[in-house]
């Protein structure tokens, strides 16, 4: 599996793991990965927020939060320097109340969207407080890495922190390492329009926690096309304060060498709006065998035969 970034001694690191069981049913672990180059160009983006919008998912039967609960979140705000962002996400319960300890730990994904609408993806662990607390413990300063973004922030990596100053106000500052130089590599595969089944989990709509599963088969000389499967999940639904859906997900297109590209999806759509109103970009968050290492970002177009291009960017 892909090895996109981490913190600490390990931001910006990159590759893949490979995982073997051994026949007594332990594992090893080998990972294979670059640490970031010196000469890469940095940005700090500093965010300052106060009672960012929050809303949970129940997703489990048990009551109280529990593992496998879902909490999703969103606010405006604007950087140090001016500049006006959103902040978008949400993350699910890996450790519930009382296993270890007073308050619980949640994995989850942070989306930054700047002004021109490109966007800057972190993910990982942190702890949250006892009961319905959704935040950090005060004064502690929690680190996760970051794995991705489109536009200026193609390629990205880098280490992103958050620290609760107390009253629900929180600090992010994102460290952002870009690609060293201009090279890069285009490829340009081809589809039909998506058709996805969806798992409708509440009344019928567009709710919180529904899921679209796509699978996709793109044109191709090979003895096996390149095929994406991969699902997004509905994390806020429109209201009156924003006219539009959240989406989370992620999805992998699988090569005839075995080789894969990962994408994350993280956006917010207008139900109103359509794929001919303008172009769409993914994150590429990293692959696996001629892919390993990978950045840079997938933008899906609609061509005048009502089919499909997606122009992959790829970053080393």
């Amino acid at each position: 599996m892909l090895f996109r970034s981490g913190t600490g001694a390990y931001a910006g690191a990159h590759g893949e793991v490979d995982s073997v069981r051994a026949d007594d049913g332990s594992w090893t672990h080998t990972l294979t990965f670059e640490t970031t180059d010196p000469a890469a160009p940095t940005t700090d983006i500093v965010v300052e927020a106060s009672d960012p919008v929050s809303h949970d998912l129940k997703l489990t039967s048990e009551p109280g939060m529990a593992r496998g609960d879902a909490r999703t979140w969103h606010f405006a705000g604007t950087t140090a320097d001016g500049e006006p962002v959103s902040m978008f996400g949400a993350h699910y319960r890996v450790l519930g109340e009382g296993e270890q300890g007073p308050g619980s730990e949640v994995v989850g994904i942070a989306v930054l969207r700047d002004a021109n609408g490109d966007l800057l993806l972190a993910a990982g662990r942190n702890p949250i407080g006892p009961a319905d607390d959704p935040y950090p413990p005060v004064g502690v300063t929690i680190e996760r890495p970051i794995i991705g973004g489109t536009g200026r922030f193609a390629g990205a990596r880098g280490e992103q922190t958050v620290l609760h100053k107390g009253d629900g106000e929180l600090v992010f500052t994102s460290h952002v390492l870009l690609p060293a130089g201009d090279a890069s590599e285009t490829l340009i595969l081809r589809r039909d329009p998506m058709s996805a089944s969806v798992v409708d989990l509440h009344e019928s709509g567009e709710t919180r926690g529904d899921r679209r599963m796509v699978e996709l088969t793109f044109d191709g000389e090979e003895n096996e096309p390149p095929v994406l499967r991969g699902y997004l999940m509905t994390i806020d639904v429109a209201d009156a304060s924003e006219p539009t859906h959240g989406l989370l997900g992620i999805a992998t297109i699988t090569f005839d060498d075995g080789s894969t590209i990962v994408l994350g999806d993280a956006r917010r759509v207008d139900p109103a709006k359509g794929l001919a109103d303008g172009p769409h970009a993914w994150p590429i968050l990293g692959g696996t065998g001629r892919y390993a290492g990978i950045g840079g970002e997938m933008v899906t177009t609609l061509d005048a035969d009502g089919r499909i291009t997606e122009t992959l960017t790829i970053r080393r």
